[in-house]
């Protein structure tokens, strides 16, 4: 006859699981964010797993609110696959929880812009820029300002970071076609002339990083489409000077 276990050996083995699960569970959130920060924007590019690994993390077995930076990723995630409405719900879960995570509002206002809600996109961006001071959410909103027809405001928030930046394509883009629709094309052509010059130095990789979170395998096809945008601001100018 087989041998029955002893309830000892059954408790102890209960209990050694039960500890092993009390472990886990507690290093659960650490363990998922090292997998989301491989598989989005690391070594592993894999949105269905980071997604996964993030709304884990979402998930909290007593009802706090999840760790900073939970929904902000999944925002992210959502955006990039173009799920704006569920991108949207998440980085504003990501505010409520953590007021004081400025890069929140950085995509919230992106989000925003591209859901065409333009003038809320730009009230996230001058709250943003008013707190934080970088090229890419000056050069942010005065696309948005852009978008509405604001060109003077526009020329006005991206000039707050012209100087600083010399040799920025998106920079000098944005500020040359700004130039453009306030009839100041002398100046709007040694900006595009500008940006067409950099453009020769500027490679995929260099691209992609300015767009964290993006597919690696889409840097080739996204830099092509910026120096088609580029070319085709410089022909605009040329072709329409005033």
């Amino acid at each position: 006859m087989k041998a029955k276990t002893p309830l000892y050996h059954k408790l102890f083995l209960a209990f050694t699981f039960f500890i092993f699960f009390c472990i886990l569970l507690y290093n659960k959130d650490f363990l998922l964010k090292k997998v989301g920060e491989a598989t989005f924007g690391g070594c592993c590019y894999n949105l269905t797993i980071a997604r996964a690994a993030y709304t884990g993390m979402v998930w909290q077995p007593f009802g706090t609110k999840p760790p900073q930076w939970a929904h902000h990723q999944l925002a992210r995630i959502y955006f990039v696959r173009g799920d704006l409405d569920t991108a949207i719900t998440n980085i504003e879960l990501e505010i409520r929880d953590y007021p004081d995570n400025l890069n929140a509002y950085y995509i919230k206002g992106l989000i925003l812009g591209f859901m065409n809600r333009n003038h809320e996109a730009i009230q996230v961006f001058k709250y943003y820029t008013s707190r934080t001071h970088t090229w890419a959410g000056h050069n942010d909103l005065a696309w948005l300002q852009f978008r509405i027809g604001d060109y003077a405001n526009a020329l006005a928030t991206i000039d707050k970071i012209y100087k600083e930046n010399p040799n920025n394509i998106w920079v000098l883009n944005t500020r040359a076609i700004c130039l453009h629709n306030l009839h100041r094309d002398k100046e709007a052509k040694i900006d595009i002339d500008r940006a067409v010059a950099n453009l020769k130095d500027m490679n995929p990789a260099r691209w992609g990083s300015s767009y964290p979170g993006n597919d690696p395998s889409i840097y080739t096809e996204g830099l092509e489409k910026m120096k088609q945008s580029v070319e085709a601001n410089k022909t605009l100018i040329y072709s329409q000077s005033f």
